[in-house]
This record gives structure tokens, sequence and C-alpha cells, in this order.
């Protein structure tokens, strides 16, 4: 028989109490004179941008060019809420969220839910860009200019991580252990030779790896845990995701697995009742055919099934960066039995907004 080759997690959420760092936003790092100076690559959040500094000992204010680099808008330039009067089509940040004001002169608090009128006043527009690489609803970029570094906690044992859509030339993953020793340092490469060959090597276009699988992570819990991406200077660079949890084999990924993808909504029709077609998130859907043992059956059973309509992950060991692999929520699973020693399975996932 084959070797096992097919593997499932469910995934782990990082809130704010396992996040150590992250992107600058409107609730963190925020830049405050009263702080300086600030050491030479120490990003602060100010009106809206990330600022990045490029000297040491940094007292100068963050309009300082020299001192100081501009790495963009983020969170559509949100500045944090407090309580106030707010116009329609107003952002504010609240809560590792971004919120658009949905009604004139609104004086209600954002995420308030306690009647459904207070629930509409607020349309939630998605986390802040510190928390969307763990929002495990989206798989739209976390960015900023040149680098982007998450160090976070996990409470709960892992040993595998999927970046979903990771933006950037390199991706550094490093885990530290309780006693403080590093026990994981891999480097990654983002780009590949999309496939001509050594001696094609030259004229082959440069693709960028779409799901980034990191296998065999040492599995202690309470483990610190630092993903740094790098990418040129103004190039924009971070991940759609980052899923962790622990895998386990489900059998052997077989002839017959597929990948599509499917769009949120296909056509509308403009003003004039045309058919068009906007320009639209989409997401893959991915069928898994795996053979077994049949004996795993029950075990199959019992790990995915609790995943149904929950963010899980699925792929292959066969080459990091190539192997067949989603991200999504599980759809469905079947385990016909063609015969009484092998289960011919079938799991279906359906990806989130890319």
């Amino acid at each position: 028989m084959i070797e096992p080759n097919g593997y499932f997690f469910g995934a782990q959420e990082i809130t704010g109490s396992s996040l150590v760092v992250g992107p600058p936003d409107a609730e963190n790092q925020v830049y405050d004179a009263g702080d300086a100076p600030y050491a030479l690559g120490d990003e602060v959040w100010r009106a809206g941008h990330v600022f990045r500094s490029l000297i040491d000992a940094n007292s100068d204010d963050t309009a300082v060019a020299l001192s100081w680099d501009d790495l963009g808008e983020v969170d559509k330039g949100a500045l944090l809420w407090t309580a106030g009067t707010y116009a329609e089509n107003v952002f504010k940040v609240l809560s590792g969220r971004v919120w658009k004001s949905a009604k004139a002169s609104n004086t209600t608090t954002p995420g308030d839910t306690s009647t459904p009128e207070l629930a509409d006043d607020w349309t939630d527009a998605g986390p802040t860009n510190r928390f969307k690489a763990f929002d495990l609803k989206s798989n739209l970029p976390a960015l900023l200019d040149g680098e982007i570094t998450w160090v976070f906690e996990t409470p709960w044992t892992i040993n595998t991580m999927l970046l979903v859509l990771p933006r950037g030339g390199r991706a550094f993953i490093t885990v530290t252990d309780t006693l403080g020793e590093e026990v994981f340092d891999e480097e990654y490469r983002l780009t590949r030779d999309s496939g001509g060959g050594p001696y094609n090597h030259d004229f082959s276009p440069i693709d960028s790896v779409s799901r980034l699988i990191v296998f065999g992570l040492p599995p202690g819990t309470g483990n610190t845990v630092k993903v740094r991406i790098t990418g040129s200077a103004g190039q924009l660079v971070g991940t759609g995701q980052i899923a962790m949890g622990f895998s386990y084999d489900l059998g052997t990924v077989v002839v017959g697995s597929s990948t599509g993808v499917s769009s949120f909504k296909d056509a509308v029709e403009d003003e004039f009742g045309n058919v068009v077609f906007p320009d639209r998130p989409v997401r893959r859907v991915v069928r898994f055919k795996l053979v077994g043992p049949i004996r795993n059956n029950d075990n199959t059973l019992t790990r995915v099934a609790q995943y149904l309509n929950k963010p899980a992950g699925m792929f292959m060991t066969d080459g990091v960066d190539y192997g067949l692999c989603a991200f999504g929520l599980v759809q469905e699973v079947e385990l016909p039995m063609d015969n009484s020693v092998l289960t011919d399975a079938t799991i279906e996932m359906k990806g989130f907004a890319e």
C-alpha cells in the first residue's frame, strides 16, 4: 500500500491574549512622543499610517522623513472609536475590527448587538491589519511595506501551520519552547520556478506560492511562534491567513481528487438590465479522495465530522510548496467501503474569500 500522505487539522483561533507582536493599528503600538526614543526598526501607528524607524535612538516626529519610513495607510485610515456622534460611512476601529457607520448622527457602540436595531448601526468591515491573518473567516491579506511580523503564544499543541496566499520573497518560522530554547528555525521561499526546468530557467516566469505548508513543528504546548515575511523595499508583503493545528494522518490522496474555483456571486444586472460580471472574491472548492485502512474509519469520522462548517485545513506532504492543499470549511465527508480492507473516502472543503 502507498505510504499515507493525506493530513487534516482543525484550525485554532489566535486572540488578542495570545498575540504578542503584530502589525500596528489604532489599538496597538500607537506613536507617543513620551515613549521615545524608538529603536531602529520599531513600528508605530499614527493617523491611519504605519511608520518604521530608520534610525536608532529615534526621538523625532513621524513627519521627519529621514527618521521614519511611512509604510502606508492601514485599516482604511480609521482612528480608534471613542464615544461621540459619527456621520454615515465613517470608519472606526474597536476591539480589533474596523467598523463603518451605517447611519447619520450615530452615537451607538460598534459591535453592540443587545438589540437588532443597534446591531444594524455599524457594519463590520473586517479585522484590523494586526488580526487579519487570524480571522478564520477570510483570506484577504494583511500587508505592510517590505516586512511584516507576528509573534504569538500557543496555549494548545500544534504541529502544522498553513500560510494561505502569502506575498513576499521569503518566510521565516521560528518556535521557542517554554524554557526559552529555540526548537524550530526554518526559512521558506515564497516564489518558485514555474516549471521550465534547468534548461529553461532563465526564460521561466516566477510564480508566487499560493499555499505554504509548514509540517513537523515541535508539538509542545505553550510555545512561542514567530512568523516573519520579507520582500523588497516598496513591496507589500504579508499573508491572507496563518492557520494552524494538530494534524492527523487520514490516508493516501489518490487519483480523483480535484480543485476548482467558485464565485460568491457570478453575475449581476446593471441599472439598464444588462448582465455584467464584476470583479468579486472567489473561493476554492477541493475534494480530497483518500484510500486508507478500513480500521481508520471511526477515527476519520470523529476527527473530521467535529469540524463540519468550521475552519480546517487538509494537505499532502509531497513537496512542501506544491502539494494539494486547502483551508476552509468542511462541507461533506463520505466513507464508502469498496471492500473489507480499504476505504475510499472523500472530504469536500470550501475555501474563504480570496
